[in-house]
């Protein structure tokens, strides 16, 4: 028999943190899932996969512009963070393309984060530094995870302080 996932969207930490446990105890799964879907980055994409799909048509090269194009419709529906017991996930777009997954043995520290989005990656997306990866689409904070391995991970949250305490509770009660 198969058991639904508990799929837990709420900013009351005391309500998360008391259904995660209710799950755990009873044997449930569980996930807590958060989005950054800004619209103004749905209508930029939207423009551009207009603009590349009727060049693709228009110009002779109609290879490149196509590709561009397709490449867009895949950023359509921003990122989605998900927490279950095992591990945190960002996927990218409308395809649930995974981009990060971390196990939560794996994750040593968990902090709130605030940032410059210009000045720390050259603006809003998916970005890098020396210091670490960032995956954000707003805001100017986010989520910093550090690995064991001492890699750095900057994950973009509208209620940082929320997914970091769920982050904490998801490794408390896998035993980290």
């Amino acid at each position: 028999m198969d058991r639904d996932v508990e799929i837990i969207r709420s900013s009351d930490i005391h309500d998360i943190e008391r259904r995660i446990g209710a799950a755990t105890e009873e044997g449930r799964p569980w996930i807590y899932r958060e989005v950054q879907n800004p619209i103004w980055i749905n209508c930029i994409i939207a423009v551009t996969i207009i603009v590349f799909y009727v060049g693709a048509i228009l110009t002779p090269e109609k290879v490149v512009p196509f590709i561009i194009g397709s490449f867009c419709v895949v950023l359509l529906g921003g990122l989605r963070m998900s927490v279950g017991p095992q591990s945190v996930q960002v996927r990218l777009g409308i395809f649930d393309i995974p981009v990060l997954t971390l196990k939560m043995e794996d994750i040593e520290q968990v902090s709130v984060h605030q940032f410059s989005p210009l000045a720390y990656f050259g603006g809003y997306g998916i970005g890098f530094n020396i210091q670490m990866k960032a995956y954000y689409f707003r805001g100017n904070r986010g989520v910093k995870l550090t690995s064991k391995r001492s890699k750095q991970y900057l994950v973009g949250s509208d209620n940082p302080e929320v997914l970091a305490e769920v982050i904490r509770i998801a490794r408390r009660t896998a035993g980290y």
